[in-house]
């Protein structure tokens, strides 16, 4: 990121009016770092935020800054990790609230964070609670048990290594036990039996995107519909309608960039499958468990990278998070819902494999053809940059044709692929 106060404070001037007095909410404000959309990163005082605007002061000078601008808000940095053993309560917006210890009554969820951020919310705005896990199967295998349809509130219980569902009406919880009917019968049932609790909902809320991404210092994160300020706290209205008021020593960062684009790889692929070029098929099934396209990392279970050559002609090599590595006669897609506009990305050879590579690599979108382009890794100086217009797409396809009827070193890594709304 780029930090350069002078051209910050140029931009201000440039593309800021001065902030109208009656939005300030108090006399002081909250130390944080504000980078803007275009990477520019500075030191701030949050004065307020409303619904459009967060007035900040830089270097002494107070300016209304429209939200449409920030892409994150980051806080003082926290040494808090979360605590190793906590309750995960998963709201129905995507919301997660991470805490050590929590309640109902009355269909009423209270509990605190560990970054002592106070909670009082609906069950009917919860998705799930899951309990600290106590061996491996519960972690490896709950969001198959979340997927499942429901028809009522559930228990979860870990038998065999297996997670098992119990369909009944979650009442009140205390910190030992929970109430719970099934058909005439309400027993009390202890939480240390449980895996975790379920809830039902008769309608499946279709929310808006949210307009930021809050991050706590305790490892909770919420989906943010609204967020203001009042004299010492970040009043908070979430997607789904739940409300908190948060001190600024609670928050780590404020993202508005996220609702903007999202990591095509955190979609769940729809298909994934490849087809090698000569193979029986008797080994086929065996060659395909490590042929199939790896999300966030490469084939060699490493971080994702490519290599490049630099102005100075020398050759670089970057690493990226998010991705996708893909083999020759590899194939792999994902729905969209026509929500997006465009996607970008970078493509290239994995740096690690044989430099003989060569490969035709088809992006379809809907069925037609929106890129079909040759790579040669040993022509290739820098990544190819894709830039594919999306309107109203429903799905994209990526297809990695062998082209030189041989496999070696066809390997590519697809990063920084973002799809943005």
């Amino acid at each position: 990121m780029k930090f350069n106060r002078v051209c910050i404070l140029a931009l201000l001037a440039l593309i800021l009016p001065f902030a109208n007095h009656s939005l300030v909410a108090q006399s002081g404000g909250f130390g944080a770092s504000v980078e803007l959309n275009d990477g520019s990163l500075v030191d701030a005082e949050i004065r307020s935020i409303n619904g459009e605007h967060a007035v900040v002061v830089v270097d002494g000078q107070e300016n209304s800054l429209p939200l449409d601008t920030v892409a994150k808000i980051r806080f003082s940095d926290h040494n808090n990790e979360p605590a190793p053993l906590v309750h995960t309560i998963a709201m129905i917006d995507g919301s997660t609230i991470l805490s050590e210890a929590f309640s109902i009554s009355d269909r009423e969820l209270l509990t605190q964070t560990n970054s002592g951020v106070e909670v009082q919310i609906s069950t009917r705005l919860i998705d799930y609670v899951k309990f600290p896990a106590g061996d491996a199967a519960v972690d490896s295998n709950w969001q198959d048990t979340v997927a499942q349809e429901r028809e009522s509130d559930a228990l979860v219980v870990s038998r065999d290594q297996k997670l098992q569902m119990i369909d009944g009406v979650i009442g009140n919880v205390s910190a030992e036990s929970v109430s719970f009917t099934v058909g005439e019968r309400t027993a009390d049932v202890k939480r240390n039996r449980l895996a975790g609790m379920l809830f039902y909902r008769r309608v499946i809320d279709d929310f808006p995107p949210p307009t930021c991404l809050l991050d706590l210092a305790d490892g909770s994160k919420l989906m943010v519909r609204s967020v203001e300020t009042d004299e010492n706290s970040f009043l908070i209205n979430t997607v789904a309608g739940a409300k908190f008021s948060i001190n600024p020593d609670a928050l780590v960062s404020i993202d508005f960039s996220a609702n903007r684009s999202v990591w095509l790889a955190d979609l769940d692929p729809a298909t994934n499958d490849w087809e090698p070029l000569l193979t029986s098929a008797s080994v086929l099934d065996r060659l395909k468990k490590f042929s199939l396209a790896r999300i966030d990392e490469s084939f060699a279970g490493k971080p994702l990278a490519i290599l490049f050559q630099g102005e100075d002609e020398s050759w670089q090599r970057q690493q990226f998070a998010k991705g996708f590595a893909i083999k020759g006669g590899g194939k792999i897609s994902f729905l969209l819902s026509g929500q997006y506009q465009r996607l970008s990305g970078l493509v290239a050879f994995d740096p690690d494999a044989n430099a003989a590579g060569i490969v035709k690599l088809v992006v379809q979108v809907d069925g037609l053809n929106r890129v079909e382009e040759v790579l040669d890794a040993a022509e290739m100086k820098r990544p190819f940059s894709m830039d594919v217009d999306l309107t109203d797409a429903k799905r994209i396809v990526f297809q990695v044709q062998y082209h030189d009827r041989r496999s070696v070193g066809d390997i590519l890594h697809a990063v920084d692929m973002k799809l943005h709304r």
